[in-house]
């Protein structure tokens, strides 16, 4: 203010005292009273927007009452996205917190709802005004002024830049070691490192001989260290007691019992503070800046949680409705199995490999029934919290790109370069389960025959690399063994392409795991097909596909099965299967393709396990043309019989199938005297049918 009074003194004195010439004559008689109104003007117009700007918001300020010991007092955190780009300036992501040394007192603005239009306007047009008086008065005056106009203008910028200028170091910045990996993904280290830390804190707090660890919340560790959420699978019910996870309220032992469930919690209530206020009539209105696309997984989040609501709603109303025990259900739960791993940096070679420890913990995500009328079947269930699921896929895509053992070895801005597959069968070829006749549209480029090297499998976080051995090389055998990308030294993968020969394998909910009878002479055979999906996308569609897998392990029939023709091929379809991948595809996970080859595979593999292949339900039909097909492509015992002692030939006798009980006797020297548990027999169904009908049929049966 007094630099501008000085200016506007300098204009009088130059004007009417020295009366300096201008171009040889006495600047206009308008110049100098202009450029004093003007300046006026443009100095009232800014007071008045900034008067108005603070009447339009509330200060609170927030003391700390009572400072308590450093390990039991709060902390506060800043989190900012990035990059965020107002005008010419970029802002990165950002986190700051008070860990190393309390704020003592902590000022918000909010704003306020009450808006003055006309005042606003009255701002804009006096300052508008002045600016306009003042430049036609400063052309008019000696040019000293100007230059004094413009110095003033100079010194107050670099006063107001000098008190807005950072005031933190660079290592108080949270994410300074990772500003262009954290994009979007800035909730994720934030609940992975209030976990982590206060989870060492509560150990040590245990131990009093343990160690110190990396020191308060907030506080920034010395130590680089990896703390990775991984997903594993879903279970929809007690394995031994599928109704354990029924019921009306929450189960003892609820999330937030272990350091998953923990790290759940952090991430769940940050969705929560930072989700639209559209969505969430409890956020705050700061959160209007937290754009959806600033979260990376959050739209996929929402995808998903349509997905799973559609698809429990559709498989309770054709299956589940009507079970003993689900009649009056008000409560279901997802208990999803997932792991938190810690371990050190690895050494830069890391030929050494040091495991951390991993823990596994289970967390429950809860279906609350909305309506008991059946007419409401489309949205009769509902995920009581949705922002759990966006806190699950978050958590596991984040640690995925922010593994040690990716990061410390290939320098990948970008994993997209990695290749990816999802697995359609393991330890038994998908022509032998019956994948291939499920499947409306054929895999393409499925792989041959790969082999595993290590037991402890099931786990996509994992990298895997193909290599040629001597003894492919020498014999010509199927493609290379896959091993694991850990066991390889830096040095090795050295000008290698991670895109050709470096993978991710999704899917192994296809069937329970395996471990080789002996791990270092023993693999496990797996097929495979290659995706070109996000890996946000592949995480949601894995978390999907082992939740479909849990809620239909609950249900003993899912329908009929019908035969369709595809591509001049005979294809098995389900009506509940069908409808499911229809919703898949409209939630937007992917094509209904790719829902199909999440839904089936391990639901093949029950019904593989269970005896019930393509050929009894062909059979079963009475399509001849099909058991005629399979029977071809000799994927298909017709002898085999399921749990219960049914065979092909059994179905065909027991619907009265002329046709292909004559087909499977004569062309297949099929055993007619092979009977059910029940000791019921092919023979022995003929002549009950035959009876009943009062015909002949069968009676070339022997």
């Amino acid at each position: 203010m007094f630099l501008q009074v000085g200016v506007l003194a300098f204009a009088v004195v130059v004007t009417y005292v020295l009366q300096w010439e201008k171009d040889g004559q006495q600047p206009e008689p308008y110049a100098c009273p202009l450029t004093i109104i003007g300046t006026v003007f443009v100095c009232g117009g800014i007071y008045l927007c900034a008067f108005i700007i603070g009447q339009s918001t509330k200060e609170h300020v927030f003391a700390r009452t009572k400072l308590a010991e450093q390990k039991d007092r709060s902390i506060i955190y800043w989190v900012q996205p990035g990059p965020q780009i107002l005008g010419d300036q970029t802002f990165d992501s950002f986190c700051y917190s008070d860990g190393k040394k309390a704020l003592q007192q902590y000022t918000t603005s909010w704003k306020r709802s009450k808006k003055s239009e006309f005042a606003v306007w009255v701002a804009v047009g006096v300052t508008v005004s002045g600016f306009v008086l003042q430049f036609v008065g400063l052309r008019g005056i000696h040019s000293s002024i100007s230059v004094a106009q413009l110095g003033a203008t100079l010194l107050m910028s670099a006063a107001r830049a000098a008190l807005r200028m950072k005031r933190l170091d660079s290592d108080d910045n949270l994410f300074a070691d990772c500003q262009d990996q954290i994009v979007g993904h800035e909730l994720d280290w934030l609940a992975i490192h209030l976990g982590h830390n206060n989870n060492n804190n509560n150990n040590n707090n245990n131990n009093n001989n343990t160690k110190p660890g990396p020191g308060p919340p907030g506080s920034k560790p010395k130590v680089k260290t990896g703390c990775l959420w991984r997903f594993s699978g879903a279970v929809f019910g007690h394995p031994n007691n599928p109704q354990q996870m029924i019921g009306h309220g929450p189960l003892p032992g609820h999330n937030g019992s272990n350091l998953a469930g923990r790290i759940l919690a952090y991430r769940s209530r940050l969705a929560e503070l930072t989700e639209s206020p559209a969505n969430n009539e409890n956020s705050a209105d700061l959160a209007r800046n937290f754009k959806i696309k600033m979260v990376e997984i959050r739209s996929a989040a929402g995808r998903l949680t349509v997905a799973i609501e559609k698809t429990f709603n559709m498989i309770f109303a054709n299956a589940l409705r009507d079970k003993e025990g689900w009649k009056d259900v008000e409560s279901a739960f997802l208990r999803l199995i997932c792991s938190v791993s810690t371990a050190p940096e690895r050494p830069a070679g890391f030929e050494d490999v040091l495991v951390g420890r991993q823990d596994m913990h289970d967390v429950y995500v809860e279906l609350c029934r909305q309506s008991t009328d059946p007419k409401d079947a489309g949205s009769m269930w509902k995920l009581k919290k949705g922002c759990e699921l966006e806190a699950i896929l978050g958590l596991w895509v984040w640690s995925m790109k922010s593994d040690l053992v990716l990061t410390g070895t290939l320098d990948l801005e970008n994993h997209s370069i990695l290749g990816t597959r999802r697995i359609a069968s393991w330890g038994e070829h998908p022509d032998r389960t019956g994948l291939m006749v499920w499947l409306p549209s054929k895999i393409p480029c499925l792989d041959n025959e790969v082999e595993l090297k290590d037991n402890d499998i099931g786990d996509s976080n994992i990298l895997w690399k193909k290599k040629k051995t001597d003894a492919h090389v020498l014999t010509n055998e199927p493609p290379g063994r896959w091993v694991l990308r850990e066991s390889i030294t830096k040095k090795s993968l050295e000008g290698s392409s991670p895109s050709q020969d470096t993978y991710r394998l999704f899917g192994w909910h296809v069937r329970e795991r395996v471990t080789p009878a002996h791990p270092d002479t023993e693999a496990v055979p797996i097929w495979s097909t290659p995706t070109t999906s996000t890996l946000s996308s592949l995480c949601a569609q894995e978390i999907f596909a082992a939740s479909v897998k849990s809620m239909l392990s609950v249900v003993n029939n899912i329908g009929d099965i019908e035969i369709v023709e595809e591509h001049q091929e005979f294809v098995l379809s389900n009506r509940l299967v069908s409808g499911i991948a229809d919703e898949f595809a409209a939630a937007g996970l992917g094509s209904k393709d790719e829902g199909f080859l999440c839904i089936l595979p391990p639901l093949v593999w029950r019904e593989f396990r269970e005896g019930r292949t393509p050929l009894p339900y062909a059979a079963k039909l009475g399509h001849a043309p099909m058991v005629e097909r399979l029977l071809e492509k000799g994927n298909f015992e017709p002898s085999l019989p399921d749990r219960e002692g049914r065979t092909a030939l059994w179905w065909a006798a027991k619907n009265g199938h002329e046709a292909v009980v004559q087909q499977l006797l004569d062309d297949y020297s099929t055993d007619p005297n092979v009977g059910d548990i029940a000791e019921r027999t092919p023979l022995l169904l003929k002549v009950k049918l035959a009876y009943n009908n009062n015909s002949n049929f069968f009676k070339d049966f022997k």
